[in-house]
């Protein structure tokens, strides 16, 4: 399953993260159409779109279908056809990714809502730099697929950058500077 930022991502967190998480809209939408399948227990497509517009998340049938199509194929979500509906659900392996991913929601939450004060903190002894570092992270965090490995390996990078930027702003205060 991909990110795990996205169990809340229908939560007030804050501008910035909301920012990062609108740059990688296609894995919101897959998401939350497993949340929103979860909490209904069965939905059609219009049903997923009519409610996203309702809670500002502007979607279309054509970025909708496919991601249906594509979680049928990863076997989270079954459909059954009733007419020209297609009535799509969770399968057990579905309800168990969500479980996963919805465990580690508030330890994530506090550690993005905590990235997220040093991006907007206006501190002027803070390198722009180390808050450039952080911005990036959460960029590549927000789009991460956690089974592949050079999504891994960049988010990684990513944070050895930040580290190293502490590593240089700890010299810089030990130095006087």
């Amino acid at each position: 399953m991909n990110n795990l930022l996205y169990n809340y991502i229908e939560t007030d967190i804050s501008k910035p993260i909301k920012e990062v998480v609108n740059l990688n809209k296609i894995p919101v939408i897959k998401f939350s159409i497993i949340k929103f399948i979860y909490s209904r227990g069965e939905i059609t497509g219009y049903d997923f779109i009519k409610h996203s517009k309702e809670n500002g998340l502007n979607v279309s049938a054509g970025s909708i279908y496919p991601h249906l199509k594509n979680l049928e194929s990863e076997n989270i979500i079954e459909k059954r056809v009733e007419g020209r509906k297609k009535i799509y659900f969770l399968t057990k392996k579905g309800k168990e990714e969500f479980s996963k991913i919805s465990e580690n929601s508030l330890e994530i939450k506090q550690t993005v809502d905590k990235l997220s004060l040093v991006i907007n903190c206006n501190c002027e002894s803070l390198p722009m730099e180390f808050k450039e570092s952080m911005k990036n992270f959460l960029y590549k965090l927000g789009g991460i697929t956690w089974n592949n490995i050079n999504d891994l390996k960049e988010t990684k990078e990513k944070l050895q950058i930040i580290l190293n930027n502490i590593d240089n702003h700890i010299k810089n205060i030990e130095r006087g500077n």
